[in-house]
Order: C-alpha cells, then sequence, then structure tokens
C-alpha cells in the first residue's frame, strides 16, 4: 500500500512455529537449518489441511498483493519487493522478483513462485453489478479441483 507492506501472512513452517513460541527470533529464522521445513502443504496429503481464513482486509485502490513462496521473500527484503512493484508494472516486476530471488539464494534456491495483483478500484456501477451465477461458480471450482489433482499426479 502505497509502496510499502502493510500485510504478511504467516508461513506454515517448522521455523514460524518456533518462532511463536518464543524460541527463534526473526533473524535466526533466517539462518535456521530447518527453515525450509513446511508443516502444511496443498495435493500432498491424502487429506489436505483445512486452510486457515483470516478476517476480511478492506483494501485501498492500487493496492498491490502479492503472493509468494518462501523461495522469494526468503532472500529478498520487504522493502526491495515493495519498491520493485512499485517501480515497475506487474509482469516486469514479478519477472525482476523471481531473477533477484534466484540470484541471491544461489546455488541453494528454493521453489519460487509468485503471483502478484493490483487492486484498480472498490467502485463498482450499479448497472454492472450482476450475480455470479452458480454454473459459473461451479465451473470454476471443478477447474481449481482439476488442476489440483493434476499436480498431485506429477
Amino acid at each position: 500500500r502505497k509502496g510499502k507492506p502493510f500485510l504478511k501472512t504467516v508461513d506454515h513452517s517448522k521455523v514460524e512455529e518456533l518462532r511463536r513460541k518464543g524460541k527463534l527470533s526473526e533473524a535466526e529464522m533466517a539462518t535456521h537449518p530447518q527453515r525450509h521445513l513446511v508443516t502444511r502443504c496443498v495435493g500432498y496429503q491424502k487429506h489436505p489441511p483445512i486452510p486457515n481464513i483470516s478476517d476480511p482486509v478492506k483494501l485501498e485502490k492500487y493496492d498491490m498483493l502479492l503472493l509468494a513462496t518462501d523461495g522469494l521473500w526468503g532472500p529478498l527484503n520487504e522493502k526491495l519487493m515493495a519498491d520493485t512493484l512499485s517501480e515497475n508494472t506487474l509482469p516486469k516486476a514479478v519477472e525482476r522478483l523471481a531473477y533477484q530471488a534466484e540470484f541471491r539464494s544461489y546455488p541453494e534456491a528454493d521453489n519460487i513462485s509468485l503471483i502478484a495483483f493490483r487492486w484498480i478500484s472498490n467502485e463498482i456501477k450499479k448497472e454492472e453489478r450482476k450475480p455470479v451465477e452458480k454454473d459459473e461458480l461451479d465451473q470454476t471450482l471443478d477447474a481449481l479441483k482439476q488442476a489440483i489433482s493434476r499436480t498431485e499426479n506429477t
């Protein structure tokens, strides 16, 4: 928001659990030998974890959302990520962030995945409001389930 990070979700990892219990500091997390050990993941278990749903966050016009794996945010600091997102188009920012993360973590790079969004407006004209039809929602959910099952089979 306005070039600065305003919210970060909590990682489901062994070191994050240790930090929450007061057994590790933020600085110690960055070099801990188990920093890449995740405690939850999608598409691996027979019974996937139930996702945590946070309280709604009101987005302001031009807020940017960055969804990323720890392979991205591990080697990069928040200021660099915010500056890169603010100073570039989203496609260029995504490319630069992935490159920087890989470059800075070489030769021990973790997987690097990211998606960036820019919230354009909260304004909806009355004539543009259209309820999502159940068929459209069902199709989207079916496509998501198919994508998840493909990753489970690879």
